[in-house]
């Protein structure tokens, strides 16, 4: 297992750090956003086998939520890859538009599943034991870091958009302030 996935991470990597503008910054945003809900999910599931009740049931609940996470953010971050590398080929200045504001969505759905995770990683932090707190705590790292990704990638296709709407400025500035929440697990 291991093996295999030093060899598909390696591929990535190789690409990551080529000439080539895709993947980026924001395909590199979601997979620490991945990776941050992984390392909180597993600190809760080692945690949880001391309790029982009601809070066992609140673990279950923020463990399927942060399972979610991982998996969109995972998806994303070859969505981004894929949807980056065709507005770097495409000549047409409206189909790069467009292209672009499929770019920006994708910004914004990483930045708000980041926001998510920084939540539940938050609630759930008095129930990880203490043995395990760091993993929990780089979880919120890489939490934050895709967060402060998705505002700069946000930002950046904003500024390039012939038409920059409402709604997205809005869903930026939630973004921003989320960002400001999680200021603390910036070193």
């Amino acid at each position: 297992m291991m093996k295999r996935f030093y060899k598909e991470f390696s591929l990535y990597l190789k690409e990551l750090s080529s000439a080539k503008p895709s993947p980026g910054g924001g395909s590199a945003g979601a997979l620490a956003l991945s990776l941050g809900a992984g390392l909180a999910e597993m600190a809760l599931k080692v945690s949880r086998r001391k309790f029982s009740g009601s809070v066992l049931n609140k673990i279950d609940f923020n463990l399927k939520e942060l399972k979610n996470v991982r998996q969109k953010a995972l998806k994303l971050s070859g969505k981004d890859a894929r949807v980056f590398q065709r507005f770097s080929l495409e000549k047409d200045p409206a189909k790069k538009q467009k292209l672009l504001k499929q770019a920006l969505d994708v910004s914004l759905e990483i930045g708000r599943l980041a926001v998510l995770s920084a939540g539940i990683i938050d609630k759930t932090s008095g129930w990880i034991k203490k043995n395990i707190a760091s993993d929990r705590d780089i979880g919120a790292m890489l939490t934050a870091s895709a967060l402060k990704a998705a505002v700069l990638n946000a930002e950046i296709n904003l500024k390039y958009l012939a038409l920059e709407d409402k709604k997205n400025q809005g869903r930026l500035r939630e973004i921003k302030q989320a960002l400001a929440g999680v200021k603390k697990y910036f070193l």
